[in-house]
């Protein structure tokens, strides 16, 4: 922006437009009488010269070059295989995981499945919600589940039985915190409560896996 420029060129305008009734040598004593200024050449100049106002600045320029479209299939195709890995998975091991309620229930289906077919349709279904989480952390439970032997087996089978145990009545709860006294009484019941009512309505079973997630947490690595 020329702010100099223009601010000089209105002054300019001002001071060329004054003008003085009589002249400048005005007779000896006799004042001269200023009655104003013609400001008719500003005015001019304001209506034909643009005022510039400072452009927004840009956005901030991406970090690098857009991803190619082979970069984004190749992307696609990865989050898809990884889809079908935990639909391949142990359900138990899966419910660890903390997926999104949807992308759990297009899994859980996607295993029943047996028609061709159709189960190419669902598994090409959790490929897109695979889309929308983070691979990051799902990769790194993978990993780490890969080095797991008889041990965490074990410990899942250990955490079905004291769900099944839990879903049975509230006794359990009792038997299961003195088991693991650092286990939180009052959660892991009102999840027993609600998984046995999400049992009872024949819901998608959100509650069931959450319900299994908190008992293998309060078990710790080790059963």
């Amino acid at each position: 922006m020329r702010a100099d420029g223009t601010i000089a060129e209105c002054c300019k305008a001002v001071i060329d437009g004054l003008s003085w009734r009589g002249h400048a040598h005005a007779p000896l004593g006799g004042p001269a009488q200023r009655v104003g200024y013609d400001n008719k050449g500003f005015i001019a100049l304001l209506r034909h010269r643009p005022m510039h106002r400072p452009s927004a600045p840009p956005p901030d320029a991406p970090d690098g070059p857009p991803p190619s479209k082979t970069r984004r299939k190749q992307a696609m195709h990865d989050l898809q295989e990884l889809g079908e890995a935990l639909v391949a998975l142990d359900a138990r091991v899966v419910a660890t995981l903390d997926l999104p309620e949807r992308l759990a229930d297009a899994i859980a289906l996607a295993r029943g499945i047996t028609r061709h077919e159709a189960r190419r349709r669902q598994l090409q279904f959790v490929g897109r919600l695979m889309r929308d989480v983070d691979p990051v952390p799902i990769r790194a439970a993978l990993r780490r589940l890969e080095g797991t032997g008889a041990d965490e087996r074990a410990r899942f089978a250990a955490a079905e039985g004291w769900r099944e145990r839990l879903l049975d009545g509230d006794e359990a709860v009792d038997a299961f915190t003195a088991a693991f006294p650092s286990a939180p009484r009052d959660e892991i019941a009102a999840l027993a409560r609600a998984a046995r009512a999400e049992r009872a309505a024949g819901g998608p079973p959100h509650r069931y896996r959450a319900l299994f997630r908190r008992i293998a947490k309060a078990m710790g690595p080790s059963a």
